[in-house]
């Protein structure tokens, strides 16, 4: 189970990054509204899009994976 504060620190990192939901679906390949739904239960987010979380918002590895 990944924490549950991963949805805030993704949301923090996106405003840090001037990046908004839509632009961070379409990284991952999916909707935005898929997203969000991912958001709101992270432990549906797949590595894959973890992997591209991390690499376009700079998050930590291991604040993802926590």
């Amino acid at each position: 189970m990944r924490a549950p504060g991963l949805k805030a620190r993704i949301r923090a990192a996106m405003v840090l990054a001037g990046m908004n939901a839509e632009a961070l679906a379409s990284v991952l390949g999916i909707s935005e509204s898929t997203l969000w739904r991912r958001l709101g239960n992270p432990d549906t987010l797949s590595r894959f899009e973890l992997k591209k979380i991390h690499q376009y918002l700079k998050l930590d590895w291991e604040d993802l994976m926590a």
